[in-house]
């Protein structure tokens, strides 16, 4: 069985913690990073204190050049703001990036679409069906 790297964006979020924790509970998903915005407060702390569970020795980091060249798929509930760079270093790296974000305007939307030719992107505004297929 492949097991599939991923990092997961906005994680100290709501949704992001809820993902790292399903990320971390699925034997075909191995989570190596999570990502936040420069300056965040939880930069450097360890992943599962984060989400209320043991230390596993993941940093949340703010490196995406460090974390996206790793890593297999980007699972992002970030702003759209970050999405769009998230998909521009997706592209670069050709891997996948599956969105979750809403609130684009029509520029960013045409951004993603353009970093689709380079990545396997995958975007949904509701994620409920797709969450619990993942």
């Amino acid at each position: 069985m492949k097991v599939i790297k991923v990092v997961v964006t906005g994680s100290t979020g709501r949704m992001g913690q809820m993902l790292i924790k399903q990320v971390l509970t699925d034997k075909k998903l191995k989570l190596i990073g999570a990502l936040e915005k420069s300056g965040h407060k939880k930069i450097g702390s360890d992943v599962g204190l984060v989400v209320g569970k043991k230390k596993i020795g993941i940093k949340i980091s703010d490196d995406i050049i460090s974390l996206f060249s790793k890593t297999e798929a980007v699972i992002d509930f970030s702003l759209p703001e970050a999405t769009i760079e998230h998909s521009k270093y997706a592209a670069q790296a050709r891997i996948v990036h599956i969105i979750g974000t809403t609130g684009f305007n029509s520029s960013q939307l045409r951004k993603i679409q353009l970093a689709s030719q380079h990545a396997t992107i995958i975007k949904s505004g509701n994620m409920s069906i797709g969450i619990n297929i993942l």
